[in-house]
């Protein structure tokens, strides 16, 4: 387990960190999506809604050649689609262990957790939200996500949370 640097993240300090970041890495189900999954049946399966906002502020992240990751502890087909539709190239699926998943994405984009931004919902995200330079998690994560993360956002998962650190992001380290 690792130990939270600070209890409370000023907006200076969190902007300085925000500098700092060379990889993006976001979880799905609950960030990207809003938690929720239908079934709509053996012909058609599971599926999930991912908001357009958020979509956009990858897309902006990716041509201005900041990396972006996805780390996921689920793999269905919807959410392999979106990921390669917003063109994001770095992606572990299933993870069992999203620790030593999330070290695989940093060497393979050439990051360290001082240069991460991980951005979760769940327990089992809280080890990474906490190793991270910066620990982000939506409105609507466990209590525990949300008690270890540096920054919460306004806004839940799958309803434009993530373009939400995004733009504080892009601000930050002064992209247009």
């Amino acid at each position: 387990m690792y130990a939270r640097r600070v209890t409370t993240t000023s907006s200076s300090d969190l902007d300085s960190r925000l500098k700092r970041i060379a990889l993006v890495v976001l979880d799905v189900d609950g960030v990207l999506t809003d938690g929720r999954i239908t079934y709509l049946g053996p012909e058609v399966g599971w599926t999930r809604t991912f908001h357009v906002h958020d979509g956009h502020g990858i897309k902006l992240l990716l041509r201005a050649g900041l990396p972006v990751a996805v780390l996921s502890a689920d793999d269905n087909p919807a959410m392999r689609a979106r990921v390669a539709m917003l063109g994001i190239e770095h992606a572990e699926y299933g993870c069992e262990d999203k620790r030593d998943a999330l070290t695989r994405l940093q060497s393979t984009c050439g990051a360290t957790d001082a240069t991460t931004l991980y951005m979760g919902d769940e327990l089992f995200d809280v080890p990474i939200i906490e190793r991270v330079a910066v620990g982000v998690s939506v409105a609507d994560a466990r209590p525990e996500a949300r008690a270890a993360a540096d920054f919460v956002t306004e806004r839940g998962g799958g309803r434009g949370a993530v373009r939400e650190v995004i733009d504080r992001l892009r601000a930050a380290k002064g992209m247009a």
